[in-house]
């Protein structure tokens, strides 16, 4: 500790400098107030030990002086001169302690020890001030930053949030709660909640009492017609009490947060009213998927409700879509259905759903399941036509994409058959005799590049031909690959593209719709030649290191394999990136520019050769490129 000792007697303040020395402390002597002050100024002093009477300045000015500039310091005050009037000043003025010359040592140590300690008592209780308000600034920026991080939360929540006191008055709502329940111009703050959200039945007075319980509610509420159609949605309400305004109960506020899960809801009526009323005969899902068309699954859907409702009673089924009508059950004699549900499309009524019984049993059960599979039925009919136009879409680009191909495999046989005419003409003209043989031979090779032609334009029309009304058949994957080669080989030697087919013999048939396969492998045939393509045209423009020996090549090799025949087809393009890998099969995800590309090709090959209970396979080789194996299941399994 460093201590000021100011006092004119030379004796008085040597000795107390000897002193304090031998205590281990660093003494600073001063012999007047001037003197002392400096020293106050220029270095840090934790104790000051002064005389009162001094020619210069006495003890009580220095006293105020080390006051003003450091309130903390403590000042002993030692005088031969110790009246009562001089006591009550010293402690008036904030003298430490009093001490009267001749001073004791042992008085003056134990001063300076409880001066020493009231010294370090003050500076701790200043640090820890000093640590509570940084704490205290601390937690102050931390709550402004969590008040904001709440605020941006709750504005940009998807999910409709409200703040709500124990009256049920709105007293915050997010802007997600606005617009699910009320109009841009409607004010909901300080509204009743029942007022802006039916159907909301809370306790909120009993709920307040106890912060730490939660609730978790489903609730049915109908929501604003101008959005959702005036159709009621299904929320999970959970809440939890908030101490909003930090003044213990009175200030507890309920925050509802509101998840739409009105799907979730439904999905779990169609479950439990398909478990209660086909008595799992069938999976309604796994049912559609081998389905070829809407009329099939009408007559699917009919008998299967037919066996299913006719465990609780005697019943006729009878569903229509559009001109189409499938009945199944019993003749009940009926001539009124007890129960009718309408299939909506698009807002229209496209078909019927109607139950007929003499002696009808739980009809309010099977009403709410007839309700729920009319919007099943109409959903699923309307994703499988959907499905179906864009599967006959696919086919369509497949063939625009072979236009250049068909239309080099026409020319040829229209070259010929110009040849033999112009020929022809050319002989007749310039006398020459020619042979009933030598016409016949002509007319001969000229009906048969014509029959080329004609074969070509039929397959042509049959692989564009709408399939969804075709039954599934069996036929050879051999076959498949061969009508695919008649429509693109000739595109592929345009290209350049060296092909490799190996298809060993006796391979098993194959069960399902085989245009539909041929428009598979098809698009996988124009996906690698467009990527040989394209890496030709990389190297060309120097994109991409050059490599004398690469060259365009396709390679198609089918196989047996346990259960199933194995189709690959392996390009040389480069290889898929391994960014993109895991999402070509994503509907309307393409790598190509804009206007070169869909985005359909692959999910549709996907969805159809998953429709024929197959699946298709992808191994990438970075640098070379890719294989793309498609696996079809033998036998009649459709």
């Amino acid at each position: 500790m460093n201590v000021l000792i100011v006092d004119d007697e030379d004796l008085i303040r040597r000795a107390i400098q000897r002193y304090i020395e031998r205590r281990g402390d660093v003494p600073l002597c001063a012999p007047d107030g001037r003197t002392g002050l400096r020293v106050l100024d220029e270095q840090p002093v934790d104790l000051v030990i002064t005389d009162i009477q001094m020619p210069d300045m006495d003890g009580f000015q220095i006293l105020r002086a080390v006051k003003d500039r450091h309130p903390e310091v403590p000042v002993i005050v030692i005088t031969g001169y110790a009246t009562k009037e001089r006591a009550i000043q010293s402690v008036n003025e904030g003298a430490f302690a009093l001490l009267q010359k001749p001073v004791l040592i042992e008085d003056l140590g134990l001063k300076v020890d409880e001066a020493f300690q009231a010294l370090r008592a003050r500076r701790e209780e200043r640090a820890g001030v000093q640590r509570l308000r940084r704490a205290a600034h601390d937690r102050f920026v931390h709550l402004e930053k969590e008040k904001a991080f709440s605020a941006a939360i709750l504005r940009n929540a998807p999910l409709p949030i409200c703040l709500v006191d124990r009256e049920g008055q709105i007293r915050m709502a997010n802007p997600a709660f606005q617009e699910c329940f009320a109009s841009e111009e409607d004010e909901v703050e300080g509204r009743a909640l029942e007022e802006i959200v039916r159907s909301v039945d809370l306790d909120l007075r009993a709920f307040q009492g106890l912060a730490e319980d939660a609730l978790d509610r489903l609730i049915e509420i109908p929501v604003r017609p101008a959005r959702k159609g005036g159709e009621s949605r299904y929320f999970q309400v959970r809440g939890f009490c908030v101490d909003f305004f930090g003044t213990g109960s009175e200030g507890k506020l309920i925050c509802l947060l509101m998840q739409d899960v009105t799907f979730k809801v439904k999905q779990g009526r169609e479950e439990a009213a398909r478990q209660w009323c086909l008595k799992q005969l069938y999976e309604f899902r796994e049912m559609t998927v081998s389905l070829a068309s809407s009329e099939g699954l009408l007559e699917e859907v009919t008998r299967y409700l037919s066996e299913g409702v006719g465990q609780l009673n005697e019943v006729l089924v009878r569903l229509t879509y559009r001109s189409r009508r499938c009945e199944s059950g019993r003749d009940v004699g009926q001539e009124a259905p007890y129960l009718t549900g309408q299939i909506l499309i698009h807002g229209e009524e496209q078909g019927r759903l109607e139950f007929f019984s003499a002696s009808p049993r739980s009809v309010e059960m099977q009403r709410e399941f007839v309700n729920e599979l009319t919007e099943v039925l109409a959903r699923r009919i309307e994703a499988r036509e959907l499905d179906l136009q864009i599967v006959q879409s696919g086919r369509l680009t497949s063939l625009g994409e072979m236009a250049a191909g068909v239309a080099h495999e026409l020319n040829q046989p229209l070259s010929g058959i110009r040849t033999f005419a112009e020929g022809m003409l050319y002989g007749l003209k310039s006398g020459w005799d020619i042979s009933q043989a030598d016409l016949r031979e002509t007319f001969q090779d000229i009906v048969e590049q014509a029959d080329r032609m004609t074969a070509i334009i039929d397959h042509m029309r049959a692989f564009s031909r709408d399939s969804s009304e075709e039954e599934p058949a069996s036929f050879q994957v051999e076959e498949v690959v061969q009508n695919v080669f008649k429509l693109v080989g000739s595109q592929l030697k345009v290209h350049g593209v060296t092909v490799r087919v190996d298809i060993p013999a006796g391979l098993p048939e194959c069960r399902g719709w085989p245009r539909q396969v041929e428009q598979v492998l098809l698009n996988l045939i124009v996906n690698a030649r467009q990527a040989m393509d394209e890496r030709a045209a990389r190297m060309k423009s120097g994109e991409v290191p050059s490599d004398p020996a690469w060259g365009a090549a396709l390679g198609v090799r089918v196989e047996r394999e346990a259960g199933g025949v194995r189709v690959a087809i392996s390009d040389t393009g480069g290889g898929i990136p391994e960014e993109v890998l895991p999402r070509i099969f994503e509907p309307f995800f393409t790598s190509k520019e804009a206007g070169q590309g869909t985005g359909l090709g692959l999910s549709i090959s996907e969805s159809i050769v998953q429709r024929h209970g197959g699946r298709i396979e992808v191994t990438n080789r970075p640098g070379v490129g890719a294989t793309f194996e498609v696996v079809l299941p033998t036998g009649k399994g459709l």
